[in-house]
This record gives structure tokens, C-alpha cells and sequence, in this order.
């Protein structure tokens, strides 16, 4: 029998790249720089040509304090990619498998190295509560040793450079969906209980950590992916009482949970969605005391253009405009009506709820997920969010759009699903900048169900939504013992946002042509065309740092 040698190598690596357990890491990555406000990643791979039992890897630097090192796991993963895209490669590969995604905290029992298998960590540096990371060059020595061994037997260093600048806020939209009921189901809290509420700023802050900036609010339970005569567990927050036929409103918990979130650093708020998905022809299931009694009120029983709903938002929109004022966020309030509406079906039913949902909020803003062109060119939207594969369509025509994707794709195109290369990922925020975007929308950070939320599924073993979209699109978070768990995607979206804000602080010196120019001779113009390369893709965003630092061209 051969005995192989006892060889541990160990490499830095990009977080703009995922660590395949039987694949060399390419862009290795010795040194990088950030902003004093940043969150930074970067990875260490380690390989055994020996299994090696009971490691640790262990940091030594004059910021520690600002340093968390987790581990990559690989999460198994069926629905891969969808079969109906057969020429869209730039793919980590389409078959099911293990691939790399869960990020966990270190156990204190340590790790294993599997023989000739790779391993990473991921190693964020971020000021949290402090504020600002310490400005200058940091020398961060990683080790690994073994208890059997009692050594060091792998060592590297990494070379961080902190400027002296800071990021400015993302000056877009960025929503990302949170399904409320998920969290009161999986950690067996009532909604809205002191447990809930303080597990849902977990929740929230993970959220705002990775670039989010909109929070996502119940008024009632949000009609999404609810197969129709079904219901979703009840999450809220717009108290209801029907006396004698008349409405009356409790808007106080409204009002709290906006505090709460402006008080974690939350900027935009979402009002539920006011009629159903996919068109908006019922209501969303509306809870109320009718005389004393407790009972739905409204549902997918009831339709949309009725009298008696109308009358319902007649007498509640108004007020619910009063308390956006009073709380000084009337400008910061984005209405949704439908999700999705398809211009041959929906087009004249969403003119009928626009008009009526126009009349009762004032100048408020009001915004969908909508791809079709007509909806925007009949002035039914004045800020349409549009599938990224149907921009071209808006480009030139449109003066204000948002972006979305979610589980339908195409060739190249920036998406978030498990297989796909970090950098594939990350194009979504430099994308978002060339085309001018004003804004991004997901509909997945915690959608831990199935497709039209039949039943809950196990996020550690189902992330396909019991096969319904490519594996990673409905859930950007696990969860985790005491809140969420990260995921590698959760990291590189937080790393694209902030290169996002790169670019536009790199304008603020050097103007919006310039900034522009570096992308388009980059090849990095279209949503579609863009190089698949790590150190094409880094070369840009370091050509941004050196703008920022040296404030000039």
C-alpha cells in the first residue's frame, strides 16, 4: 500500500471565487484593500494529502477584533439548473451534488481534513459596532494545527489594506423579501411575540449587514406564492374591527414596527402587497374583529375590484398615508399592488387598482416586479422593476426602473442560484450602476417552503423549493441555532453591493462618464456580456480603489 506524504497546503483565495472540494482554487489572492466602513471577505483553502482530525485554524493580527472566520460546507443540491437553458454555461456545472454555500461558526471540537480534499473558511473583517475599521496595512497570519500533532501545520498571511475613506450609503433600492411566517414556524415563536420580534431583528440586521435597505412590512399577511384557495400562517400588523359594517383601525403596531426597524438603520419600507400575485384579482387574506368575534374578513374568495374591499381601503389607505408623515417616512414608503402581472391577462384589472390605490395615497411611490413595457408606456407604473433578461426592452424608453431577477434566467445572466461562480453572482452590483438602475428587488432572503408554500421544507436538505427553482433562489440565509446562518452567496451579494458604492464614490471625483468609461472598456457593459474572469473583474474594482485614494484619475 502506498503511504502518502504527510502534505498540507494552504492557500489565500478570493471570496469572488467558490472552493470546489476536488478542484484547485484559480485565483489565489494574497492582498486586497477596503473602505474603513467595509465588510470584507476573503477565504483560506486548505488541503491534506492525509485525513487529519480535530484541526484549527487560528488568527493572529493586530485587528482580530474585527475578524470572524467561519466554515464552508457544502450543501447538497438536486435542481442544479434548469434544463431549459441548454446553451447558458458559465456554470460551476448542472448536475446534482454537493457544492460549497453554508457558512457556519467554528466548532470548538475543530475540523476535519478530508484527504486531498479542499477546505475553505471564509474570513469576513468588518467594524461592526466600532464604526470604522483602523486605516493602514494589517499583516493577518493565519495557522492551522492539529491536536493529534500538537503543531502548527499549515501557515499563510494575507495583507489587508484599510483607507481612509468611507463607502457612501447605496443610493438605491434594495429589497429583499422576508417572509415573517417562516421564522415564526421554524423557531416555533408566535408572530409578533417579544421572541419573534427580537429573533426578526436578527433577521433584519443580517439583512442590512449584506446591503439590503428596505424593509419588507405585513400589513397583512403578504399574498406571496399562495396556491390559491390556501393560506399562509397569519403575520399581521394592521389591527381590524368591523362594527355594524363600519372599519376601525389599530395602525399602532404599523407604527412600532417601522420605529424598530428605523432604529436598526433600515431606510425604505414596503407596504405589503394590497391584492393578490400574478395579476391581483382576489385580496390578501385580511383578519378582523367582527362583533366580537375573530375571522377572516377578505381572502382569495373575494374579489379585488369589489365594492366592499374598495370601501376597506377607502377608509384605511388614507390613514395609513397620516401615520407615514407622522413618522417622517411618507418618502421613504414604496406601495406594491401585484407581483407579476402579465400585460394580455392583467393589464386592464391593474388599471383598475392603480386608480383606485392612486387616489387614496397621495404622491407616494408605487412600484412592481413588472417585465412588460405597456404597463410603464400606459403611465400605470412610474418606477417599473423589471426582469433583468427584459431590460433592453425599458432602455432609452423609461426614466426611472428598478431590477430584478429570480428563478427564471438566461444566458450569463447575474443570478444568485448555488451553482453558479461567485463572480456571476457579483456582476449584479456593477450592473446595477452602468445601467442605471435606481433600484434591485428579490423576492427570496428566508422562503423556506415550497413552491406556493404547501408545506415547509428543510432548508439544510431542500433548497429548490421541492424542486420548483434552481437550487438557492428561495433563500439567501439558513437558520441557524440563535438567528441567521450566512451563506457564500449572502457574502458575495454584500461584497457586489458594496462595489456598487465603490463605483459611486468613485464618481463623486472623477464623474459619472469616467466611471462609466472603465466598465465599458472593460467589456462589462451589458447584463449579458461581461469577461468570466475573477482578475479582469478585480482589476476594475482595484481601479476604483486607487480613484477613491487618490481622489483623481
Amino acid at each position: 500500500m502506498k503511504i502518502l506524504k504527510d502534505v498540507v497546503t494552504i492557500k489565500t483565495v478570493g471570496a469572488i471565487e467558490k472552493v470546489l472540494t476536488d478542484k484547485t482554487p484559480k485565483y489565489e489572492e494574497t492582498q486586497g484593500a477596503c473602505l474603513k466602513n467595509a465588510r470584507y471577505n476573503f477565504q483560506v483553502a486548505i488541503k491534506s494529502a492525509k485525513r487529519k482530525f480535530r484541526c484549527h485554524i487560528t488568527l493572529d493580527s493586530d485587528i482580530n477584533e474585527y475578524i470572524t472566520v467561519r466554515e464552508v460546507h457544502g450543501v447538497p443540491v438536486n435542481y442544479a439548473f434548469s434544463e431549459e437553458l441548454p446553451n447558458d454555461t458559465y456554470v460551476l456545472s448542472k448536475k446534482a451534488g454537493m457544492y460549497p454555500d453554508l457558512l457556519t461558526p467554528l466548532r470548538d471540537i475543530g475540523f476535519t481534513l478530508l484527504s486531498s480534499q479542499w477546505k475553505a473558511f471564509m474570513i469576513t473583517v468588518t467594524a461592526g459596532a466600532n464604526g470604522a475599521l483602523p486605516v493602514g496595512r494589517h499583516k493577518i497570519k493565519i495557522s492551522v494545527s492539529c491536536d493529534d500533532e500538537k503543531k502548527v501545520i499549515a501557515q499563510t498571511e494575507y495583507l489587508l489594506e484599510i483607507i481612509g475613506e468611507e463607502l457612501p450609503k447605496l443610493p438605491v433600492f434594495n429589497m429583499n423579501w422576508m417572509h415573517y411566517d417562516c421564522i415564526s414556524e421554524y423557531y416555533n415563536v408566535p408572530v409578533f411575540s417579544q421572541e419573534f420580534n427580537e429573533m426578526t431583528d436578527k433577521y433584519i440586521k443580517n439583512l442590512m449587514e449584506h446591503g439590503g435597505n428596505s424593509a419588507f412590512v405585513p400589513l397583512f399577511t403578504p399574498p406571496l406564492d399562495t396556491a390559491v384557495g390556501t393560506e399562509r400562517k397569519t403575520v399581521q400588523l394592521v389591527g381590524v374591527t368591523v362594527n355594524n359594517g363600519e372599519y376601525s383601525f389599530d395602525l399602532e403596531p404599523v407604527r412600532a414596527f417601522i420605529r424598530r426597524v428605523m432604529a436598526l438603520g433600515m431606510e425604505y419600507f414596503e407596504f405589503s402587497h394590497l391584492f393578490t400575485q400574478w395579476g391581483g384579482t382576489a385580496c390578501p387574506k385580511v383578519m378582523a374583529n367582527v362583533d366580537g368575534e375573530e375571522k377572516r374578513i377578505f381572502g382569495w374568495d373575494t374579489p379585488s375590484d369589489g365594492e366592499e374591499y374598495t370601501k376597506f381601503l377607502q377608509a384605511l389607505l388614507p390613514k395609513l398615508v397620516a401615520l407615514s408623515k407622522e413618522e417622517g417616512v411618507k418618502d421613504k414608503v414604496f406601495w406594491h399592488l401585484t407581483d407579476e402581472p402579465n400585460v394580455h391577462r392583467d393589464l386592464a384589472q391593474y388599471a383598475k387598482l392603480k386608480a383606485t390605490v392612486r387616489a387614496l395615497v397621495e404622491d407616494m411611490e408605487i412600484i412592481d416586479a413588472m417585465s412588460e413595457y405597456e404597463f410603464y408606456e400606459k403611465k400605470l407604473v412610474s418606477i417599473p422593476v423589471v426582469d433583468t433578461g427584459r431590460l433592453h426592452e425599458f432602455e432609452g424608453k423609461c426614466d426611472k426602473y428598478g431590477i430584478y431577477y429570480c428563478c427564471g434566467t438566461g444566458k450569463n445572466r447575474s443570478n444568485r442560484f448555488i451553482n453558479m461562480p461567485a463572480l456571476r453572482t457579483r456582476m449584479i452590483g456593477f450592473q446595477t450602476y452602468y445601467n442605471n438602475a435606481v433600484g434591485f428587488l428579490h423576492w427570496g432572503f428566508n422562503f423556506w417552503k415550497s413552491q406556493y408554500s404547501l408545506v415547509n421544507v428543510n432548508p439544510w436538505l431542500d433548497n429548490d423549493a421541492l424542486g420548483a427553482f434552481p437550487a438557492g433562489d428561495s433563500f439567501i440565509v439558513y437558520p441557524g441555532e440563535d438567528g441567521p446562518w450566512d451563506s457564500i452567496r449572502n457574502e458575495i451579494i454584500s461584497d457586489a453591493w458594496q462595489d456598487c458604492r465603490l463605483a459611486f464614490l468613485a464618481e463623486k471625483y472623477v464623474g459619472k462618464a469616467a466611471v462609466q468609461k472603465l466598465f465599458a472598456d472593460n467589456k462589462m457593459k451589458k447584463i449579458t456580456e461581461y469577461p468570466h474572469s475573477e482578475k479582469k473583474y478585480m482589476r476594475v474594482r482595484e481601479r476604483l480603489i486607487e480613484i477613491v485614494k487618490n481622489r483623481s484619475l
